[in-house]
């Protein structure tokens, strides 16, 4: 195990769906880091049930490309996004 598979269930690059019940004012915890916690604010709140892209990886949260990455994510705000099988001929 290296060590961001010790703080992230995610990767940059992965594709994943804001949750559509994230709770606006909401105070989520990190799944593999339950201290690590951030609250949803508005502008975040908007975003529900969105595919974004992580683009960083930061003391156990997430940045994402989608929101110009303004804010912090936890992974629990995330749902994954199952990848598409990519079929040769």
């Amino acid at each position: 195990m290296n060590r961001t598979d010790k703080y992230y269930l995610f990767k940059v690059g992965d594709k994943v769906k804001i949750r559509e019940n994230l709770a606006n004012g909401g105070t989520y915890s990190s799944v593999k880091l339950p201290t690590i916690q951030d609250d949803v604010v508005g502008a975040m709140y908007d975003m529900r049930g969105m595919i974004v892209h992580i683009t960083e990886l930061d003391g156990g949260k997430y940045h994402i490309n989608e929101d110009g990455h303004k804010w912090y994510w936890i992974d629990s705000m995330f749902e994954p996004v199952p990848k598409t099988p990519r079929y040769v001929e």
